[in-house]
């Protein structure tokens, strides 16, 4: 009985949760060499305007890392140089027609056994019949393949079928950039060298099951998919060598595992208000973690909204004590998840 009790004890306080976004600014993937916030930029064959694209990216960084890059002055130069392939190929594809009504015509030529030797009339008796239909009368043969047994009389079949699918001319696009990126300092001598790569195959008649009143399909590359291209590595340029942003998804538990005091439960309920702004969410578990330090889902609540205001050292702490403690698992799981994608977060704290 008590084993009992204490599973339904630890089922209502394990409690309710959602899920919930939380973005973490982390380090550079790559590069954590200081110099790289004075940073110039020299692209040769430049024809995806990545540069444009870079910069924009050490814009965005700016804005969640204020001042992170200076542009008025360069102890480190970013080269590259961009090779773009487009290479084309065409093929035959089979596709299915779009037929109402039977495939096939079947027109009865009426024969007659004259002395072991078939006659058959000239004039025809045309039907339709579903396959299954002509595959019972065809198992019905008489004497030889030529003739079959229907209806007790003799009778030669001829089958005229529409065709079930059509040619089409289809062409296809391989789009391959690959940009060889080295950083050197003012003494010309590198300090990070990487290769980036986008690949697509664009090809209009992948996806077609069906004739569609064409023919003949071609193919086009415009600017937007290279644009798209160039953002992608502009992106992991950036993400190797500066803070950058990540999203997680993760639980917010929103029921509490301890007994308290129906004041403080109203507090906590206020504390996971979507109303409530993070700096008062903030301010009251931190309150409430203080007065129940035996609660696991308060600092990892907490832990949460800490993360959210970029203070991941504080927030670290709360998670270690969590899963150190004794938790449930799945708080644990959430815990861990959490502290995982913190240990590598940029923090000016």
């Amino acid at each position: 009985m008590k084993k009992l009790l204490l599973l339904l004890t630890l089922l209502f306080f394990i409690g309710c949760s959602n899920k919930i976004n939380v973005p973490i600014i982390q380090q550079p993937y790559e590069i954590k060499n200081n110099d790289i916030r004075y940073l110039k930029i020299n692209i040769q064959n430049d024809s995806i305007n990545l540069t444009n694209n870079i910069i924009n990216e050490l814009n965005n960084v700016n804005s969640l890392v204020p001042n992170y890059f200076i542009f008025n002055e360069h102890k480190t130069t970013l080269n590259a140089k961009v090779y773009k392939q487009i290479l084309k190929t065409t093929y035959k594809k089979n596709v299915k027609l779009h037929i109402k009504g039977s495939i096939c015509k079947y027109d009865f030529y009426l024969c007659k056994s004259i002395n072991g030797t078939i006659f058959c009339n000239t004039n025809k008796k045309s039907m339709s019949l579903t396959p299954k239909e002509y595959n019972k009368i065809k198992d019905k043969l008489f004497k030889n393949k030529n003739y079959v047994l229907y209806n007790n009389k003799i009778y030669t079949i001829n089958k005229k079928c529409k065709p079930t699918h059509k040619k089409i001319k289809c062409e296809k696009a391989s789009l391959e950039i690959n940009v060889d990126v080295t950083i050197t300092d003012l003494n010309n001598t590198p300090i990070f060298s990487k290769n980036y790569t986008a690949y697509d195959i664009k090809d209009p008649c992948k996806n077609i099951t069906y004739y569609q009143n064409q023919n003949e399909y071609k193919v086009t590359i415009d600017n937007n998919e290279i644009y798209k291209f160039s953002t992608k590595i502009a992106k992991e340029i950036v993400s190797d060598i500066a803070p950058h942003k990540i999203t997680i998804y993760v639980e917010l538990y929103d029921s509490i595992d301890i007994d308290m005091d129906d004041k403080d439960k109203k507090l906590f309920d206020t504390a996971l208000s979507d109303k409530t702004q993070i700096s008062k969410k903030i301010q009251i578990l931190s309150k409430l973690n203080k007065k129940y330090p035996n609660s696991c889902i308060i600092p990892y609540d907490l832990s949460l909204y800490l993360t959210y205001e970029k203070k991941y050292n504080l927030a670290k702490n709360l998670l270690a004590k969590v899963i150190n403690n004794n938790c449930d698992n799945d708080i644990k799981t959430s815990a861990s998840k959490v502290l995982f994608n913190l240990q590598n977060s940029y923090s000016k704290e």
